[in-house]
């Protein structure tokens, strides 16, 4: 209970500082191209984007549900952030022997990540860095899915 409660503490900061006092990058780049997709228009076709357009694109989707605003594009990098820091808080905690630490032990990795300058200063402006984050996670927890279980096709 103490875990969910701090990754959850963590996600709502995270989130609120997001979409009230991130510090603003070059997102209106982002969110230009995420509204141009949902005008139907295609990067590379209709309008140059420099980046892989996934990104892009996942915004425009979200950006339909919420409002086309930095505000709704911030809610989604600081949830993304949020997510990886609660994968991460998972797996340090199982892998920390059943003595009663494991719990403690995710709580202060999560703690650890979701407060680290880094982290809170790039994974909450609209841009494609909790995203990426995010899927480097899942990435590291896939593969060792993978190498924990050699026998099973991954």
């Amino acid at each position: 209970m103490g875990l969910a409660l701090v990754v959850a503490g963590l996600g709502v900061g995270l989130v609120a500082f997001a979409v009230t006092a991130a510090p603003p990058w070059n997102e209106g780049l982002h969110l230009v191209a995420a509204q141009l997709i949902r005008e139907g228009k295609q990067p590379y076709v209709d309008f140059f984007y420099q980046h892989p357009p996934v990104y892009a694109y996942l915004l425009a989707a979200w950006m339909s549900l919420l409002g086309d605003s930095w505000r709704s594009a911030g809610a989604a990098a600081g949830l993304f952030t949020a997510g990886a820091v609660g994968m991460v808080a998972g797996d340090v905690g199982s892998r920390v022997p059943s003595s009663g630490w494991g719990r403690a032990v995710a709580a202060a990795a999560a703690l650890l990540v979701g407060l680290h300058t880094l982290v809170t200063r790039f994974g909450t402006v609209a841009q494609a860095f909790g995203f990426c984050l995010f899927l480097l996670v899942v990435a590291y927890r896939l593969t060792v899915a993978a190498a924990d279980h050699p026998g099973r096709r991954r």
